[in-house]
């Protein structure tokens, strides 16, 4: 089986979870939705990462405990207010999660 390039095998990472996206949040209303995607949106980063051979330094891995945690409190929400904030939370967790695994992040 002939190897695919790296950037072939993003771009099909990333087709798949705009599908998976689109198939979740299209007409619905968020809830589990969000905890779902967030986990394969980690599936993806972690399994890209280990392709590339870049890993997350040890003392940022716990950005994923409270990107879990609120994107579960999703399925909990009391009002849209708390929903919009939970959901900034997870953007924003998923942001510093990404950043730290860049090359030379963690070391600044």
């Amino acid at each position: 089986m002939p190897k695919l390039k790296p950037s072939v095998v993003i771009l099909l990472v990333a087709v798949g979870l705009g599908w998976c996206a689109d198939f979740l949040f299209y007409d619905k209303v968020i809830g589990v939705s969000v905890l779902i995607f967030v986990l394969l949106v980690l599936a993806a980063l972690f399994g890209l990462s280990h392709l590339e051979k870049v890993k997350l330094a040890p003392r940022n891995w716990w950005l994923i405990i409270p990107l879990l945690f609120f994107s579960t409190m999703l399925l909990v929400r009391a009002n849209a207010t708390l929903a919009f904030l939970n959901l900034t939370a997870v953007f924003a967790l998923l942001g510093l999660l990404i950043f730290f695994m860049l090359p030379g992040a963690s070391n600044a």
